[in-house]
């Protein structure tokens, strides 16, 4: 197993018992299913990072900062 617990090489299957493969198959599932809730999660928020590019991006193609269009005073343009 890695530093992070998780299998870096799968084992000689031949070698192991019964219950040793049992041990494994649990621990495999047990990672896939942790590994699949953290891509869900990531995946959410990739959507609500490409939503928000999108909005900046909308905000630096709109129309440019003029006098007659800026809200702000004269004196901070």
């Amino acid at each position: 197993m890695g530093s992070d617990g998780g299998v870096t090489e799968l084992p000689d299957l031949s070698l192991l018992s019964h219950a040793e493969k049992d041990v494994l198959i649990r621990a495999l599932w047990e990672a896939l299913q942790v590994s699949e809730r953290r891509n869900e999660e990531l995946t959410i928020r990739l959507a609500a990072a490409e939503r928000r590019i999108e909005e900046l991006e909308a905000q630096l193609n709109g129309p440019a900062k003029l006098p007659d269009n800026s809200s702000l005073p004269p004196t901070r343009r």
